[in-house]
């Protein structure tokens, strides 16, 4: 089993190959062996659209491979020093602009098919928001439209090279012997795991469930929950912001968001296992702890 090593690093674009039915559908229908499509951050962290919950940030930590062949990675070969500086440093500075836009079902449709406009409204599908973050940095990764590009077709692109031996490593006997003596498993994308995030599809339901504040007030529905503190704040807004910041704060308790976080850094193991890294990481070295 494999995982992502630290010479990943901001802009790599990964493929994988999901084990469900609807990921061999998608890699059949786009003519390729790959399913998804997401781009790596800052501090082990993807960026990545699903169904489900949109786009969302996740954890390294909870991307594994069972078989190299299901991943690739792939990284931009940048004219110069300086443009890739401000290439990256815009999907740094600005991928929290995407994170939680709602998945585009009707854009990964339409993007199988030559014909047919823009169906995406202000929404993503996975390869598509790859493709708009560098196309909106300024550096477009294929000459068509990012609406229509596809997971497989991002392996066609003149300015992306294979990286994929460089920055994935097989799983140390250390940290397997450790994941065995916790009985937990490996989150291996192409063995039937996953990575949708239970906040991030709680933050779905919670633009979808407060979208009714916002047009009673004669305002647009907002794309993403980041957009909430810009309306509450606008003057323009004075006369009900109170009012609706309560009743989107209400609608924010109901729906017990950040509470899966909160679980999993209060759990009864959390003391144990950060003491339990610790001393690895002094006996063996960090890359022989390291998950």
């Amino acid at each position: 089993m494999y995982l992502f090593n630290s010479d990943l690093r901001v802009g790599d674009i990964i493929l994988v190959r999901g084990a469900a039915k609807h990921s061999k559908i998608i890699a059949q229908l786009t003519s390729g062996h790959f399913s998804h499509a997401m781009i790596a951050l800052e501090n082990d962290i993807f960026l990545e659209a699903i169904t489900g919950s949109g786009v969302q940030t996740t954890s390294a930590l909870r991307v594994s491979f069972k078989d190299k062949a299901n991943v690739v990675v792939l990284r931009c070969i940048f004219p110069n020093k300086l443009t890739e500086a401000n290439i990256l440093e815009y999907i740094t500075n600005h991928f929290a602009e995407y994170q939680g836009r709602k998945y585009s079902y009707k854009g990964a449709v339409t993007s199988l098919k030559e014909a047919g406009g823009d169906k995406t409204n202000g929404e993503y599908f996975c390869s598509h928001l790859i493709a708009a973050i560098y196309e909106d940095a300024g550096f477009p990764l294929l000459n068509k439209p990012v609406y229509k590009i596809t997971p497989n077709e991002l392996l066609s692109s003149e300015i992306l090279q294979e990286i994929t031996d460089q920055v994935l490593s097989p799983y140390s006997e250390i940290a397997l012997l450790r994941i065995k003596n916790k009985n937990r498993q490996i989150n291996c994308i192409d063995g039937g795991g996953d990575t949708l995030s239970t906040d991030a599809k709680n933050h779905q339901k919670l633009l979808k469930d407060t979208a009714k504040y916002f047009t009673r007030n004669g305002l647009p529905k907002p794309q993403r929950c980041g957009q909430f503190p810009d309306i509450l704040t606008d003057p323009q807004n004075e006369s009900f912001s109170q009012k609706l910041d309560y009743q989107i704060s209400k609608k924010y308790k109901m729906l017990s968001i950040n509470k899966y976080i909160e679980s999993e850094m209060s759990h009864s193991d959390f003391e144990l296992d950060i003491s339990s890294l610790a001393y690895e990481i002094d006996q063996f070295g960090y890359d022989h702890a390291q998950v």
